[in-house]
């Protein structure tokens, strides 16, 4: 019985299922710069005092949350990529498999034949219980699980626009090469501490 029929392996379906996913990443990345683009535009009317402020905050909080999509769909993506991937792994594994199978059969036709060297029954042997466990490996990486937790919370999306607004508060101060407040020392000289 052979090891592989034919039927199953069908690497043009598997090249052209891998060449697909790969343009749904590359369409998905994209998206997602897109997005970027557009936070980073309206990033300066974060800024305190700005009169469309709010308006900027709604529609960056929902850029967030596209982003948000895309990047779940892109892990998504790039999963099934890595299991295609492991899938023609285990085909071309399989096709040498059957390949060594034939030999090997060969090999025992030829060795039949003739005297049998116990050092190439042992060889035969160790060669076997290598291609078992190239088997046994490909079969545990098929068998990993690739789920990744879901998205994001609205305390998260808080965090991350209220990271970008201190963004915003911290430019004109690099830029007028002024300390934060925090930082600055009191202009009184400290009295000393007499006993």
């Amino acid at each position: 019985m052979p090891l592989v029929k034919k039927s199953a392996v069908n690497s043009g379906r598997i090249n052209t299922l891998a060449t697909s996913l790969d343009s749904q990443s590359t369409s998905i990345r994209a998206r997602i710069d897109g997005v970027n683009d557009q936070i980073a535009k309206l990033k300066p009317q974060l800024a305190p005092g700005s009169r469309s402020r709010e308006s900027a905050r709604l529609q960056i909080t929902k850029l967030i949350q596209q982003r948000k999509q895309f990047e779940n769909q892109l892990a998504m993506v790039d999963r099934q990529a890595m299991n295609i991937t492991s899938v023609q792994t285990a085909v071309s594994m399989a096709e040498t498999t059957k390949e060594t199978y034939k030999a090997m059969k060969d090999l025992h036709k030829s060795m039949s034949k003739m005297a049998i060297d116990p050092d190439k029954v042992a060889a035969l042997q160790e060669d076997m219980t290598e291609l078992m466990y190239d088997i046994n490996e490909i079969t545990d990486v098929m068998s990993q699980d690739f789920m990744v937790p879901d998205g994001m919370t609205d305390a998260g999306l808080e965090l991350e626009l209220n990271m970008l607004e201190d963004e915003i508060r911290a430019e004109p101060m690099a830029a007028a090469g002024q300390k934060p407040v925090y930082l600055e020392q009191s202009a009184e000289p400290e009295a000393e501490f007499v006993v």
